[in-house]
């Protein structure tokens, strides 16, 4: 799901740069409701986990990342800020969401791991594509659920003390290396596995760097 990142998060930008009451143009807007119908097919009906993909056969993936459910936050805000669904939808999908993130198994400083189950939040043995999953801690994938938190406190007002809560739960600086000057790719908790590191802001890492400038 990494791959279309990019476009979503030009899309919300506008969005919410844009008056509540502006319609995007005719095209952006399909693409704006294709995207939202495309997440609530991936989205399990109980834990508000949206799965990393569909088959063919419309059956969703078992395994989820922490970017997939950032994506699925902020998608949820624009998809009611362009008049996709209503107020009341994005209460009820978010909060089921923020419930299930508030119980899931985190590792250091606060970090998500890197594959969960979407049926119960439990950890998952395995990745999207079956192989067996090795618990790790994602800067880039900790970054993206950092930034949906970050906007569902600023814009949801009656889930703004829960989602800020979790926000300020994760603490960035634990990927920093300042012999480097740079963060890690990812921490493995059970071998200390450590490879370092994003080279350059110019990168996938960029949101967490972000982030952790943010937070300080």
């Amino acid at each position: 799901m990494r791959g279309g990142l990019a476009g979503l998060a030009v899309l919300l930008a506008l969005v919410l740069a844009a008056p509540a009451s502006a319609r995007t143009p005719n095209p952006l807007e399909r693409y704006a409701e294709g995207t939202w119908a495309s997440f609530v097919a991936m989205t399990d009906e109980r834990t508000g986990l949206p799965a990393d993909f569909v088959h063919a056969d419309g059956t969703r993936s078992t395994p989820t990342s922490p970017t997939n459910i950032g994506a699925y936050l902020w998608s949820a805000v624009v998809a009611e800020r362009l008049r996709i669904i209503g107020h009341a939808e994005t209460v009820a999908r978010l909060d089921r969401t923020l419930t299930t993130l508030e119980r899931m198994e985190r590792g250091d400083a606060g970090q998500y791991f890197n594959w969960y189950d979407i049926r119960t939040g439990a950890l998952s043995p395995t990745t999207p594509g079956g192989g067996a999953a090795t618990p790790w801690l994602s800067s880039v994938d900790n970054g993206w659920l950092a930034v949906g938190l970050r906007i569902v406190a600023s814009r949801v007002p009656e889930l703004r003390t829960r989602a800020q809560a979790l926000f300020d739960s994760m603490d960035f600086g634990f990927y920093y290396r300042p012999e480097r000057n740079q963060i890690l790719f990812h921490y493995t908790p059970g071998s200390g596995d450590a490879p370092c590191c994003y080279d350059t802001i110019v990168s996938e890492s960029r949101i967490a760097s972000y982030i952790g400038i943010e937070k300080g």
